[in-house]
Protein backbone atom coordinates (compact mmCIF):
# COMPACT_ATOMS: atom_id res chain seq x y z
CA UNK A 1 0.00 0.00 0.00
CA UNK A 2 1.41 3.39 -1.13
CA UNK A 3 -0.48 5.44 1.25
CA UNK A 4 1.92 6.12 4.33
CA UNK A 5 0.02 7.69 6.86
CA UNK A 6 -2.71 4.61 6.09
CA UNK A 7 0.20 1.95 6.72
CA UNK A 8 0.52 3.80 10.23
CA UNK A 9 -2.99 4.29 11.43
CA UNK A 10 -5.37 3.12 9.46
CA UNK A 11 -4.56 -0.35 7.36
CA UNK A 12 -6.24 -2.01 9.77
CA UNK A 13 -8.80 0.38 11.33
CA UNK A 14 -12.65 -0.55 10.24
CA UNK A 15 -15.36 2.31 10.44
CA UNK A 16 -16.50 2.63 14.03
CA UNK A 17 -19.95 2.93 15.25
CA UNK A 18 -21.91 5.84 16.16
CA UNK A 19 -23.53 5.80 19.80
CA UNK A 20 -27.12 5.56 18.42
CA UNK A 21 -30.12 4.08 19.86
CA UNK A 22 -31.70 1.21 18.20
CA UNK A 23 -33.56 -2.39 19.49
CA UNK A 24 -31.77 -5.33 18.42
CA UNK A 25 -35.23 -7.04 16.98
CA UNK A 26 -35.09 -4.17 14.49
CA UNK A 27 -32.48 -4.70 11.27
CA UNK A 28 -33.65 -1.24 9.85
CA UNK A 29 -32.87 0.40 13.10
CA UNK A 30 -29.56 -0.62 13.53
CA UNK A 31 -28.60 -0.47 9.94
CA UNK A 32 -29.19 3.17 10.13
CA UNK A 33 -27.23 3.25 13.62
CA UNK A 34 -24.65 1.67 11.85
CA UNK A 35 -24.75 4.45 8.89
CA UNK A 36 -24.94 7.05 11.53
CA UNK A 37 -21.77 5.31 13.01
CA UNK A 38 -19.56 5.28 9.42
CA UNK A 39 -20.65 8.90 8.79
CA UNK A 40 -18.86 9.72 12.18
CA UNK A 41 -15.80 7.83 11.65
CA UNK A 42 -15.41 9.89 8.15
CA UNK A 43 -16.06 13.68 9.64
CA UNK A 44 -13.07 12.11 12.76
CA UNK A 45 -11.14 11.64 9.82
CA UNK A 46 -11.39 14.87 7.96
CA UNK A 47 -11.70 16.81 10.62
CA UNK A 48 -9.19 15.51 13.02
CA UNK A 49 -11.05 14.59 15.92
CA UNK A 50 -9.35 12.24 18.08
CA UNK A 51 -11.98 12.87 20.28
CA UNK A 52 -14.92 12.14 18.13
CA UNK A 53 -13.29 8.87 17.01
CA UNK A 54 -12.65 7.41 20.29
CA UNK A 55 -16.13 8.44 21.07
CA UNK A 56 -17.61 5.46 18.84
CA UNK A 57 -16.01 3.17 20.71
CA UNK A 58 -17.59 1.20 23.72
CA UNK A 59 -15.69 1.36 26.73
CA UNK A 60 -13.92 -1.59 26.54
CA UNK A 61 -13.57 -1.43 22.82
CA UNK A 62 -10.54 -2.63 20.65
CA UNK A 63 -9.27 -1.85 17.55
CA UNK A 64 -6.54 -4.19 15.53
CA UNK A 65 -3.48 -1.83 14.74
CA UNK A 66 -0.87 -2.68 11.82
CA UNK A 67 1.47 -5.28 13.01
CA UNK A 68 -1.54 -7.05 14.59
CA UNK A 69 -1.42 -5.17 18.12
CA UNK A 70 -4.72 -4.63 19.48
CA UNK A 71 -5.39 -0.91 21.13
CA UNK A 72 -7.93 -1.44 23.72
CA UNK A 73 -9.88 1.53 25.47
CA UNK A 74 -10.91 4.95 24.71
CA UNK A 75 -8.73 6.75 26.32
CA UNK A 76 -5.43 4.53 24.50
CA UNK A 77 -7.58 4.87 21.28
CA UNK A 78 -7.91 9.02 21.57
CA UNK A 79 -3.98 9.25 22.19
CA UNK A 80 -3.36 7.07 19.55
CA UNK A 81 -5.28 9.13 16.95
CA UNK A 82 -4.36 12.74 17.95
CA UNK A 83 -0.81 11.20 17.04
CA UNK A 84 -2.29 10.08 13.54
CA UNK A 85 -4.25 13.24 12.86
CA UNK A 86 -1.32 15.37 14.32
CA UNK A 87 0.62 14.20 10.93
CA UNK A 88 -2.14 13.13 8.24
CA UNK A 89 -5.77 13.64 7.61
CA UNK A 90 -8.24 12.21 4.89
CA UNK A 91 -9.44 14.22 1.90
CA UNK A 92 -12.22 12.01 0.24
CA UNK A 93 -14.04 8.61 2.17
CA UNK A 94 -16.50 6.19 1.60
CA UNK A 95 -17.91 3.20 3.63
CA UNK A 96 -19.72 0.95 2.07
CA UNK A 97 -21.75 -1.21 4.50
CA UNK A 98 -22.40 -5.06 2.76
CA UNK A 99 -23.97 -7.29 5.31
CA UNK A 100 -24.97 -6.42 8.88
CA UNK A 101 -26.49 -9.44 11.20
CA UNK A 102 -28.10 -9.05 14.14
CA UNK A 103 -27.96 -11.58 17.18
CA UNK A 104 -28.82 -10.52 20.63
CA UNK A 105 -27.01 -7.52 21.92
CA UNK A 106 -24.26 -7.83 19.24
CA UNK A 107 -24.52 -7.06 15.61
CA UNK A 108 -21.45 -8.10 12.56
CA UNK A 109 -20.78 -6.30 9.75
CA UNK A 110 -19.09 -6.52 6.45
CA UNK A 111 -17.74 -4.19 4.31
CA UNK A 112 -15.58 -1.88 2.27
CA UNK A 113 -13.72 1.24 2.65
CA UNK A 114 -12.29 4.17 0.21
CA UNK A 115 -10.51 6.30 1.49
CA UNK A 116 -7.92 9.22 -0.09
CA UNK A 117 -5.51 10.04 2.63
CA UNK A 118 -2.20 12.74 2.87
CA UNK A 119 0.14 14.35 4.53
CA UNK A 120 -1.29 17.45 6.38
CA UNK A 121 0.14 20.29 4.45
CA UNK A 122 0.67 18.62 1.30
CA UNK A 123 -0.93 18.42 -1.75
CA UNK A 124 -0.23 15.07 -2.53
CA UNK A 125 -2.54 12.27 -1.08
CA UNK A 126 -3.37 8.33 -2.17
CA UNK A 127 -5.71 5.85 -2.23
CA UNK A 128 -6.47 3.72 0.44
CA UNK A 129 -9.23 0.77 0.16
CA UNK A 130 -9.94 -2.14 2.30
CA UNK A 131 -12.43 -4.54 3.78
CA UNK A 132 -13.67 -4.97 7.43
CA UNK A 133 -15.08 -6.98 9.79
CA UNK A 134 -16.86 -4.75 12.70
CA UNK A 135 -18.44 -6.03 16.07
CA UNK A 136 -20.49 -4.00 17.92
CA UNK A 137 -21.85 -4.24 21.25
CA UNK A 138 -25.79 -2.44 22.14
CA UNK A 139 -24.94 -1.04 26.00
CA UNK A 140 -27.54 -0.60 29.10
CA UNK A 141 -28.59 2.57 26.96
CA UNK A 142 -29.62 0.97 24.10
CA UNK A 143 -26.53 2.28 22.11
CA UNK A 144 -25.01 0.69 19.47
CA UNK A 145 -21.31 1.02 19.97
CA UNK A 146 -18.01 -0.02 18.80
CA UNK A 147 -16.65 -3.28 20.33
CA UNK A 148 -14.27 -5.30 17.61
CA UNK A 149 -12.59 -3.41 15.04
CA UNK A 150 -11.03 -5.54 12.05
CA UNK A 151 -9.87 -4.45 8.72
CA UNK A 152 -7.76 -5.80 5.92
CA UNK A 153 -5.59 -3.41 3.01
CA UNK A 154 -6.34 -4.22 0.01
CA UNK A 155 -3.20 -3.50 -2.75
CA UNK A 156 -3.45 -0.89 -5.24
CA UNK A 157 -3.95 -2.49 -8.58
CA UNK A 158 -1.18 -1.23 -10.20
CA UNK A 159 1.22 -2.81 -7.93
CA UNK A 160 1.20 -6.59 -9.30
CA UNK A 161 0.58 -8.99 -6.28
CA UNK A 162 3.36 -12.00 -5.96
CA UNK A 163 2.41 -15.86 -5.92
CA UNK A 164 1.95 -16.52 -2.07
CA UNK A 165 0.21 -16.08 0.76
CA UNK A 166 -0.30 -12.13 0.87
CA UNK A 167 -0.53 -9.83 4.01
CA UNK A 168 1.40 -12.48 6.07
CA UNK A 169 3.13 -10.48 9.55
CA UNK A 170 7.00 -10.25 9.42
CA UNK A 171 7.26 -12.81 11.55
CA UNK A 172 5.21 -16.05 13.29
CA UNK A 173 1.41 -16.05 13.49
CA UNK A 174 0.66 -18.11 16.40
CA UNK A 175 3.59 -17.42 18.91
CA UNK A 176 2.65 -20.77 21.53
CA UNK A 177 2.12 -20.76 25.14
CA UNK A 178 1.10 -16.93 26.32
CA UNK A 179 2.10 -15.14 23.16
CA UNK A 180 -0.21 -13.50 21.40
CA UNK A 181 -0.70 -13.53 17.61
CA UNK A 182 0.18 -12.06 14.55
CA UNK A 183 4.15 -11.36 16.02
CA UNK A 184 5.44 -8.94 14.45
CA UNK A 185 9.08 -7.37 13.84
CA UNK A 186 9.08 -4.00 15.54
CA UNK A 187 12.53 -1.50 15.50
CA UNK A 188 12.84 2.21 15.46
CA UNK A 189 11.30 3.63 12.27
CA UNK A 190 13.06 5.42 10.19
CA UNK A 191 11.59 8.28 8.41
CA UNK A 192 9.67 7.51 4.97
CA UNK A 193 8.53 9.60 2.06
CA UNK A 194 5.13 11.56 2.38
CA UNK A 195 4.17 8.78 -0.32
CA UNK A 196 4.27 5.78 2.55
CA UNK A 197 7.04 3.37 3.72
CA UNK A 198 9.21 2.09 0.90
CA UNK A 199 8.41 -1.70 -0.87
CA UNK A 200 11.27 -3.95 -0.55
CA UNK A 201 11.44 -6.88 -2.43
CA UNK A 202 14.14 -9.21 -1.10
CA UNK A 203 15.38 -12.08 -3.12
CA UNK A 204 16.33 -15.85 -0.89
CA UNK A 205 18.08 -19.03 -2.53
CA UNK A 206 16.35 -21.17 -0.46
CA UNK A 207 12.86 -19.83 1.35
CA UNK A 208 11.35 -21.71 4.26
CA UNK A 209 7.41 -21.14 4.52
CA UNK A 210 7.07 -22.30 8.10
CA UNK A 211 3.85 -24.67 6.24
CA UNK A 212 6.11 -27.65 5.35
CA UNK A 213 7.00 -26.67 1.99
CA UNK A 214 10.67 -25.12 0.48
CA UNK A 215 10.76 -22.56 -2.46
CA UNK A 216 13.47 -22.23 -4.46
CA UNK A 217 14.75 -18.89 -5.66
CA UNK A 218 12.10 -17.08 -3.65
CA UNK A 219 11.01 -13.46 -3.62
CA UNK A 220 9.51 -11.62 -0.56
CA UNK A 221 7.79 -8.92 -0.62
CA UNK A 222 7.76 -6.80 2.29
CA UNK A 223 6.21 -3.26 2.88
CA UNK A 224 6.89 -1.32 6.24
CA UNK A 225 6.82 -4.48 8.79
CA UNK A 226 4.51 -6.52 6.84
CA UNK A 227 4.86 -9.53 4.57
CA UNK A 228 2.74 -8.45 1.20
CA UNK A 229 3.58 -11.78 -0.69
CA UNK A 230 6.02 -14.91 -0.83
CA UNK A 231 6.74 -16.83 -3.67
CA UNK A 232 8.87 -17.74 -6.96
CA UNK A 233 11.30 -15.02 -8.21
CA UNK A 234 10.37 -16.22 -11.61
CA UNK A 235 6.66 -16.08 -11.06
CA UNK A 236 7.25 -12.68 -9.33
CA UNK A 237 6.59 -9.04 -10.76
CA UNK A 238 8.90 -6.41 -8.88
CA UNK A 239 6.80 -3.11 -8.69
CA UNK A 240 8.71 -0.28 -9.94
CA UNK A 241 10.72 1.64 -6.85
CA UNK A 242 11.13 -1.10 -4.70
CA UNK A 243 14.13 -1.76 -3.24
CA UNK A 244 15.74 -4.84 -3.92
CA UNK A 245 18.23 -6.68 -1.85
CA UNK A 246 19.51 -10.19 -3.32
CA UNK A 247 20.19 -13.33 -0.63
CA UNK A 248 20.41 -15.75 -3.27
CA UNK A 249 23.09 -17.34 -1.21
CA UNK A 250 21.40 -17.65 1.80
CA UNK A 251 18.63 -19.67 2.91
CA UNK A 252 15.37 -17.34 4.12
CA UNK A 253 13.11 -18.62 7.26
CA UNK A 254 10.11 -17.45 9.24
CA UNK A 255 10.96 -15.47 12.57
CA UNK A 256 11.58 -17.73 15.75
CA UNK A 257 9.85 -17.59 18.40
CA UNK A 258 11.57 -18.13 22.20
CA UNK A 259 9.11 -18.24 24.68
CA UNK A 260 10.77 -17.94 28.17
CA UNK A 261 13.48 -15.50 28.28
CA UNK A 262 14.59 -12.71 30.75
CA UNK A 263 15.57 -9.72 28.15
CA UNK A 264 16.61 -7.84 30.90
CA UNK A 265 19.16 -10.03 32.36
CA UNK A 266 22.82 -8.51 31.13
CA UNK A 267 25.84 -8.92 33.08
CA UNK A 268 29.20 -6.68 31.86
CA UNK A 269 31.22 -9.73 32.85
CA UNK A 270 34.01 -7.34 34.62
CA UNK A 271 36.48 -9.33 35.99
CA UNK A 272 35.60 -10.33 39.47
CA UNK A 273 31.86 -10.04 39.48
CA UNK A 274 28.96 -12.28 39.42
CA UNK A 275 25.82 -11.85 37.09
CA UNK A 276 22.96 -11.85 40.18
CA UNK A 277 25.11 -9.72 42.72
CA UNK A 278 25.61 -6.82 39.36
CA UNK A 279 22.00 -7.42 38.32
CA UNK A 280 20.63 -6.75 42.33
CA UNK A 281 22.88 -3.70 42.74
CA UNK A 282 22.77 -1.99 39.44
CA UNK A 283 19.74 0.85 39.35
CA UNK A 284 17.20 -0.75 36.79
CA UNK A 285 16.97 2.57 34.51
CA UNK A 286 20.89 1.72 33.86
CA UNK A 287 20.07 -2.25 33.47
CA UNK A 288 17.49 -1.14 30.72
CA UNK A 289 19.55 1.00 29.07
CA UNK A 290 22.43 -1.70 28.88
CA UNK A 291 19.89 -4.62 28.21
CA UNK A 292 19.07 -3.24 24.88
CA UNK A 293 21.72 -5.06 23.70
CA UNK A 294 20.19 -8.61 24.42
CA UNK A 295 17.18 -7.33 23.04
CA UNK A 296 18.91 -6.53 19.49
CA UNK A 297 21.09 -9.35 19.65
CA UNK A 298 17.88 -11.92 19.76
CA UNK A 299 16.63 -10.41 17.29
CA UNK A 300 19.62 -10.49 14.83
CA UNK A 301 19.50 -14.07 15.86
CA UNK A 302 16.29 -14.31 13.99
CA UNK A 303 14.57 -14.51 17.03
CA UNK A 304 11.49 -11.92 16.07
CA UNK A 305 8.97 -12.68 19.14
CA UNK A 306 9.60 -13.57 22.73
CA UNK A 307 7.34 -14.21 25.97
CA UNK A 308 9.39 -12.65 28.62
CA UNK A 309 8.87 -14.59 31.98
CA UNK A 310 10.46 -12.18 35.05
CA UNK A 311 11.53 -9.23 35.33
CA UNK A 312 12.86 -6.45 38.34
CA UNK A 313 11.00 -2.95 38.63
CA UNK A 314 9.27 -3.75 35.60
CA UNK A 315 11.88 -3.28 33.25
CA UNK A 316 10.54 -6.06 30.61
CA UNK A 317 7.19 -3.80 30.21
CA UNK A 318 9.38 -0.46 29.87
CA UNK A 319 11.79 -2.63 27.28
CA UNK A 320 8.75 -3.66 25.80
CA UNK A 321 7.13 -0.43 25.39
CA UNK A 322 10.26 1.09 24.22
CA UNK A 323 10.60 -1.31 21.05
CA UNK A 324 6.87 -0.82 19.93
CA UNK A 325 7.34 2.54 20.01
CA UNK A 326 10.46 1.96 17.91
CA UNK A 327 12.54 3.62 20.47
CA UNK A 328 14.80 0.41 20.55
CA UNK A 329 15.98 -2.56 18.31
CA UNK A 330 14.68 -5.95 19.27
CA UNK A 331 11.88 -8.41 19.13
CA UNK A 332 7.84 -8.84 19.77
CA UNK A 333 7.54 -9.09 23.20
CA UNK A 334 5.10 -10.50 25.66
CA UNK A 335 6.02 -9.83 29.31
CA UNK A 336 5.36 -10.96 32.92
CA UNK A 337 6.77 -8.21 35.60
CA UNK A 338 7.39 -9.79 38.13
CA UNK A 339 6.80 -13.28 38.56
CA UNK A 340 4.96 -14.34 41.77
CA UNK A 341 6.91 -16.15 45.15
CA UNK A 342 6.17 -16.66 48.70
CA UNK A 343 7.92 -15.03 51.63
CA UNK A 344 8.95 -18.22 52.91
CA UNK A 345 8.10 -21.73 52.15
CA UNK A 346 9.21 -24.69 54.58
CA UNK A 347 11.65 -26.21 51.28
CA UNK A 348 13.80 -22.41 51.65
CA UNK A 349 16.32 -22.19 54.06
CA UNK A 350 15.42 -18.05 54.33
CA UNK A 351 12.60 -15.73 54.02
CA UNK A 352 12.73 -14.16 50.17
CA UNK A 353 13.05 -10.56 50.52
CA UNK A 354 9.43 -8.63 49.74
CA UNK A 355 9.38 -6.92 46.38
CA UNK A 356 6.90 -6.56 43.83
CA UNK A 357 6.30 -10.23 43.09
CA UNK A 358 6.07 -11.27 47.11
CA UNK A 359 2.69 -13.06 47.57
CA UNK A 360 1.11 -15.46 49.91
CA UNK A 361 -2.24 -16.72 50.15
CA UNK A 362 -4.87 -16.64 47.91
CA UNK A 363 -5.97 -12.90 48.98
CA UNK A 364 -2.30 -12.12 48.62
CA UNK A 365 -1.74 -13.87 44.88
CA UNK A 366 -4.60 -12.52 43.89
CA UNK A 367 -3.92 -8.83 44.36
CA UNK A 368 -0.31 -9.84 42.89
CA UNK A 369 -1.54 -10.93 39.88
CA UNK A 370 -3.79 -8.31 39.50
CA UNK A 371 -1.16 -5.62 39.81
CA UNK A 372 1.14 -7.49 37.66
CA UNK A 373 -1.76 -6.77 35.13
CA UNK A 374 -2.77 -3.08 36.02
CA UNK A 375 1.33 -2.43 35.31
CA UNK A 376 1.16 -3.66 31.78
CA UNK A 377 1.99 -7.41 32.18
CA UNK A 378 0.63 -10.24 28.87
CA UNK A 379 1.15 -12.91 31.41
CA UNK A 380 1.19 -14.28 34.84
CA UNK A 381 4.27 -15.99 35.67
CA UNK A 382 4.37 -17.67 39.47
CA UNK A 383 7.02 -19.76 41.19
CA UNK A 384 5.58 -23.28 41.90
CA UNK A 385 8.40 -24.98 42.84
CA UNK A 386 12.30 -24.39 44.15
CA UNK A 387 14.79 -24.59 41.59
CA UNK A 388 16.33 -21.60 40.56
CA UNK A 389 20.18 -20.88 39.96
CA UNK A 390 22.17 -23.62 41.97
CA UNK A 391 19.27 -24.68 43.78
CA UNK A 392 18.69 -27.92 41.87
CA UNK A 393 15.43 -29.02 44.09
CA UNK A 394 11.98 -29.18 42.92
CA UNK A 395 9.69 -28.83 46.16
CA UNK A 396 6.27 -27.06 45.52
CA UNK A 397 5.88 -23.64 47.24
CA UNK A 398 2.57 -22.64 46.16
CA UNK A 399 -0.65 -24.61 47.08
CA UNK A 400 -3.11 -25.79 44.36
CA UNK A 401 -5.76 -23.16 45.73
CA UNK A 402 -2.78 -20.01 45.10
CA UNK A 403 -2.01 -21.38 42.08
CA UNK A 404 -5.51 -21.83 40.84
CA UNK A 405 -6.11 -17.88 41.70
CA UNK A 406 -3.28 -17.07 39.56
CA UNK A 407 -4.33 -18.40 36.72
CA UNK A 408 -7.72 -17.50 37.01
CA UNK A 409 -6.79 -13.80 37.33
CA UNK A 410 -4.97 -14.35 34.15
CA UNK A 411 -7.85 -15.83 32.56
CA UNK A 412 -10.36 -13.32 33.73
CA UNK A 413 -7.94 -10.85 32.08
CA UNK A 414 -7.59 -12.56 28.95
CA UNK A 415 -4.06 -13.35 29.98
CA UNK A 416 -2.46 -16.57 30.11
CA UNK A 417 -0.53 -17.72 33.45
CA UNK A 418 2.80 -19.70 32.98
CA UNK A 419 4.13 -21.96 36.44
CA UNK A 420 7.79 -22.44 36.96
CA UNK A 421 8.08 -26.21 38.36
CA UNK A 422 10.99 -28.15 38.62
CA UNK A 423 9.48 -31.08 40.45
CA UNK A 424 6.16 -33.68 39.87
CA UNK A 425 4.06 -32.15 42.85
CA UNK A 426 4.17 -28.68 41.65
CA UNK A 427 3.46 -29.35 37.60
CA UNK A 428 1.01 -31.93 38.50
CA UNK A 429 -0.98 -28.80 40.79
CA UNK A 430 -0.09 -26.00 38.61
CA UNK A 431 -2.18 -28.07 35.32
CA UNK A 432 -5.17 -28.86 37.57
CA UNK A 433 -5.04 -25.01 38.45
CA UNK A 434 -5.45 -23.73 34.64
CA UNK A 435 -1.48 -23.00 33.70
CA UNK A 436 -1.24 -22.32 30.42
CA UNK A 437 2.25 -23.65 30.25
CA UNK A 438 4.74 -25.98 32.80
CA UNK A 439 8.26 -24.31 32.84
CA UNK A 440 11.24 -26.10 33.43
CA UNK A 441 9.98 -29.50 34.55
CA UNK A 442 12.21 -31.96 34.72
CA UNK A 443 10.14 -34.64 36.63
CA UNK A 444 6.49 -34.97 35.32
CA UNK A 445 4.58 -38.14 36.31
CA UNK A 446 2.89 -39.56 33.03
CA UNK A 447 -0.47 -38.82 34.42
CA UNK A 448 0.19 -35.44 34.57
CA UNK A 449 1.64 -35.52 31.34
CA UNK A 450 -1.71 -37.25 29.88
CA UNK A 451 -3.49 -34.36 31.67
CA UNK A 452 -1.39 -31.13 30.24
CA UNK A 453 -1.57 -33.14 26.23
CA UNK A 454 -5.62 -33.01 27.42
CA UNK A 455 -5.87 -29.20 28.33
CA UNK A 456 -3.85 -28.28 25.44
CA UNK A 457 -1.43 -27.44 28.30
CA UNK A 458 2.23 -26.15 26.80
CA UNK A 459 5.60 -27.71 28.35
CA UNK A 460 8.71 -25.27 28.28
CA UNK A 461 11.63 -27.54 28.78
CA UNK A 462 14.47 -24.71 28.86
CA UNK A 463 16.97 -26.62 27.81
CA UNK A 464 19.35 -24.86 26.91
CA UNK A 465 18.81 -22.64 30.14
CA UNK A 466 19.57 -25.68 32.11
CA UNK A 467 22.68 -26.09 29.64
CA UNK A 468 24.32 -22.64 29.94
CA UNK A 469 24.13 -22.74 33.51
CA UNK A 470 25.86 -26.00 33.59
CA UNK A 471 28.41 -24.74 31.24
CA UNK A 472 28.86 -21.49 32.96
CA UNK A 473 28.98 -23.02 36.27
CA UNK A 474 32.23 -20.50 37.40
CA UNK A 475 31.14 -17.52 36.36
CA UNK A 476 27.97 -17.66 38.56
CA UNK A 477 29.64 -19.09 41.61
CA UNK A 478 27.69 -22.72 41.23
CA UNK A 479 29.33 -25.33 42.76
CA UNK A 480 29.78 -29.08 41.81
CA UNK A 481 25.84 -29.95 42.55
CA UNK A 482 24.44 -26.80 40.55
Amino acid sequence: MRAAPLVIALVLLAPCAWAATASPSDSAAVRAAIDQGNAAFVRAWQTGDADLFASLFAPDGALLRPGGGLIVGRDKIRARMRDVFSNVRMTEGTITTADVFVIGDMAYETGSWNFTIGPIGSTTSEPDPGHYVEIWKRDRTGAWMMWRDIGVPRMPSEEPAVPGDAGSPASPASPPAGAAPHGTVRGPRRAESSHGPRLKAIRFGRLIDGKGHTIQDALVLVEGDRIRSVGAYSKASIPQGAEQFDFTRLTGIPGLIDVHTHMTYWWDRAPGSRPWQELEARPAMQTLYLAEENARRTLETGVTTVRDLGSFQYMDISMRDLINRGAMVGPRMFVAGYGLYPTMSPFQDAPQAAAGGNADGVEGVLRAARQQIAAGADVIKIYGSTGSADDVTGYQTYTYEEMKAAADVAHERGKTCAVHSYGPDGARDAVRAGANSVEHAIDIDDGTLREMARRSVTYVPTVDHNRYYAEHAAEFGYGDTA
